[in-house]
């Protein structure tokens, strides 16, 4: 018998009683919780708006849609909506809403080579990529993600995107953009003799670096005179250098 009233008495919070199918004016929207979010992120998601005329029979099915929307946006742990009684033929709205984390780190390893048996079967290190990224869900309260990443090692990448960015209102297109700055010189020796055979090179202002490649492969040069010709610190010309050492685990620097 107290389960009842108990129940009976919260429904009554929720839903103030009304007459049968009388036409009700939503007079005002409240939203509490909402630290991070826009409000206007959390009010498009609704069935109805300020000044919109309801059917208190339809009450229920417009919360209930409404509150199924909001936690579709994947913002959000707990949402409720209360509908609280200001007249006859008014109401009022109380969105309470609780907000997730919206920050994420996270770890990355690579490797490169033709699949994970070829890189465990040749313990190669320098073959791998690892650095770390750096996700905000829900940036500027706009429920829009951006991503940052970090990676050294056989290649220095950084990498950044950002997305989810609606057009209309409605969010039926969107739009995104991402922008990478990468790096990764590789040279290639001949396992007899150790002469250089070639090398490839991918990055902004490799242009500047190719003339030496090509010199020491006219000449014959092999892996080890690259390594012990000096290179000044901290330049780009010591790419050749580093990339050089990496073919023979000399690395140093990268």
């Amino acid at each position: 018998m107290v389960r009842i009233v108990i129940f009976i008495s919260v429904l009554c919070m929720a839903y103030p009683a009304f007459s049968s199918d009388s036409s009700l004016i939503v007079s005002n929207i409240s939203i509490l919780g909402n630290k991070k979010t826009r409000p206007n992120i959390i009010l498009r998601e609704l069935t109805f708006q300020e000044g919109d005329t309801l059917l208190s029979s339809d009450l229920e099915k417009h919360t209930s849609r409404s509150r199924e929307n909001i936690l579709n946006t994947s913002l959000f742990n707990f949402v409720t909506i209360n509908i609280l009684n200001n007249s006859d033929d008014k109401l009022d709205v109380l969105i309470n809403v609780e907000e997730r984390w919206y920050f994420w780190p996270a770890l990355i390893f690579k490797y490169e080579d033709r699949n994970f048996s070829a890189w465990l079967k040749a313990k190669d290190l320098t073959k791998t990529k690892y650095g770390f990224s750096i996700e905000k869900f829900n940036f500027l309260g706009r429920k829009q993600n951006l991503r940052i990443s970090f990676l050294f090692g056989y290649a220095k990448q950084l990498e950044i995107s950002y997305k989810n960015i609606a057009l209309d209102r409605n969010r039926r297109h969107f739009i995104g953009g991402m922008a990478e700055i990468s790096r990764q010189d590789e040279m290639i020796f001949d396992t007899r003799y150790g002469e250089l055979l070639g090398a490839h090179m991918i990055g902004a202002n490799v242009t500047e670096l190719i003339a030496e490649i090509v010199v020491a492969r006219n000449l014959e040069t092999t892996g080890h005179e690259i390594i012990k010709s000096i290179h000044p610190h901290p330049t780009m010309s010591e790419a050749i250098m580093e990339a050089a050492a990496a073919a023979y685990n000399e690395v140093i620097h990268i």
